[in-house]
C-alpha cells in the first residue's frame, strides 16, 4: 500500500472522528439547554444559553464545572417546589463531576508527557502492560462518566416534560406569560375596515 493512500485513510479517520465528537458534543449541549429550558426560571441557576459557552476552547472546560453545578442546584430546586425530590438523588452532580475532574485530570498528564522528562520511567521495573492498562482505564473514566452524565440528565428532561405536559411547570417567564398573546399568531376574523362586507 502506498503512503498516500495510508496518510489519506488516516486523516480521513480523523475528519471522521472530529466530526462524529462535535456532533455528540453539541447533542449533548442541545440536551443541557432544553433540560434547562424546562426548569421554572425562578429555580434556575444559569440561563439555558449560558451552556454554549462551553464549547470556547480552554475556557469552556471550566465553565463545564460551572454549567454541572448550577444544572444540579436548579434540577434540585424545581424538583423540591414540584414534591418529586428524591432522597440521596445529585441531581447529575456526581457522575458529571467525575467527567470532569477525570478529563481535567487527563489533559494535565498529557501536558505532562508532551512537555516534561519522562525517561525516568524507563529506570523504573514497571510492566509495559500494566502501564497500558493503567491507561486504558484512564481513557475509560471520563468517557463512562460522560455517558453516565448524560445518560441522568435525559432522564431528568423526561420527568420534567412529564411534569410541563400535565400543567405542573412552565418554563416561560413571567413577562413571557404577561405578553403570550401578543406574540402568538392571530388569524384573522374578518375583515372590518369600512366599506366592506366583514
Amino acid at each position: 500500500m502506498n503512503i498516500i493512500a495510508v496518510i489519506f485513510i488516516l486523516l480521513l479517520l480523523l475528519f471522521l472522528s472530529a466530526l462524529a465528537f462535535i456532533v455528540a458534543v453539541t447533542q449533548f449541549l442541545h440536551c443541557l439547554c432544553q433540560t434547562l429550558k424546562l426548569i421554572c426560571p425562578e429555580h434556575r441557576q444559569l440561563s439555558p444559553v449560558l451552556v454554549w459557552l462551553c464549547l470556547i476552547p480552554g475556557i469552556g472546560s471550566i465553565l463545564g464545572f460551572w454549567v454541572i453545578w448550577g444544572m444540579a442546584a436548579s434540577l434540585r430546586k424545581q424538583f423540591e417546589s414540584l414534591e418529586d425530590h428524591r432522597p440521596g438523588d445529585s441531581y447529575g452532580l456526581a457522575p458529571g463531576l467525575v467527567w470532569k475532574s477525570s478529563l481535567a485530570a487527563l489533559a494535565l498528564i498529557v501536558c505532562l508527557a508532551l512537555f516534561c522528562d519522562l525517561s525516568f520511567l524507563k529506570s523504573l521495573s514497571v510492566d509495559v502492560r500494566l502501564l497500558g492498562v493503567f491507561a486504558l482505564l484512564f481513557l475509560m473514566t471520563p468517557a463512562c462518566a460522560f455517558s453516565g452524565y448524560w445518560e441522568r440528565i435525559i432522564e431528568y428532561k423526561v420527568r420534567l416534560e412529564k411534569h410541563a405536559m400535565s400543567g405542573r411547570i412552565s418554563g416561560l417567564t413571567q413577562e413571557e406569560l404577561d405578553y403570550g398573546e401578543d406574540i402568538r399568531e392571530r388569524k384573522p376574523r374578518g375583515d372590518i375596515r369600512p366599506g366592506t362586507n366583514g
